[in-house]
């Protein structure tokens, strides 16, 4: 990976090129400001759920309406109950689906907002 920098010379700027030897997941948690290992978990208070044929039905009781948690979200769920950051929720989902690294980040920010917007999580 490239980065291009540009120097603070009282007179002229000077531009430079820096070889940066990262990964997918390192680029991604510094241009993130560190949100992929940030610990997230479900707030005990707000959510009374229960596993039904492999689906989670969940209770938001803040907002007092039933959500219904199916496929890798239910995969998902007990990562969530114990405490977990967005990394190992990708990780989880690639290893289980076979996919390629960073490929689930996507989803994961979808979901992990969907219950952050409900206040469902609790956060640092």
């Amino acid at each position: 990976m490239r980065c291009r920098t540009t120097g603070a010379g009282s007179k002229a700027r000077e531009a430079r090129t820096i070889d940066l030897d990262l990964t997918a997941a390192e680029v991604s948690q510094v241009l993130g400001g560190g949100r992929m290992s940030e610990t997230i978990r479900l707030r005990g208070d707000a959510v009374e759920w229960r596993e039904v044929d492999g689906e989670i039905v969940a209770l938001d009781r803040p907002a007092g309406e039933y959500v219904a948690v199916t496929g890798s979200g239910a995969l998902l769920w007990p990562l969530l109950l114990a405490g977990t950051t967005r990394a190992a929720l990708a990780h989880t989902l690639e290893e289980r689906f076979g996919l390629a690294p960073g490929i689930a980040d996507g989803d994961v920010d979808r979901f992990v907002d969907s219950l952050a917007a409900r206040g469902l999580l609790d956060r640092p």
